[in-house]
């Protein structure tokens, strides 16, 4: 494997989790964990790193889980809310850098 890979672990918790957490998975990447509750308020567009380029995943309350990738995740988090009525915990993975 080369030296500029790494790996990022990422464990769902059971239970409904907090409206918003950050959790760093070190130096170059942040995840965001929000819930649909908080993806729908205007607190979304405050978060340092929604505007950029994300990896994100939506789940619902028994696990099934959506996997996308966007430019902007507060842009695209709108189409999702109308057309992805089932979910209710987001992971959003942004780069630190940018």
């Amino acid at each position: 494997m080369s030296k500029s890979l790494r790996t990022l672990k990422v464990v769902i918790p059971d239970g409904n989790p907090l409206n918003y957490k950050q959790v760093v998975g070190g130096s170059d990447c942040v995840m965001h964990v929000l819930s649909r509750s908080f993806c729908i308020s205007e607190h979304l567009n405050e978060l340092k790193g929604m505007q950029r380029p994300a990896l994100y995943l939506l789940i619902d309350e028994k696990g099934k889980g959506y996997i996308g990738q966007t430019k902007g995740f507060a842009a695209r988090v709108k189409d999702h809310l109308a057309k992805k009525p089932w979910w209710t915990r987001a992971y959003v993975f942004v780069s630190a850098s940018g």
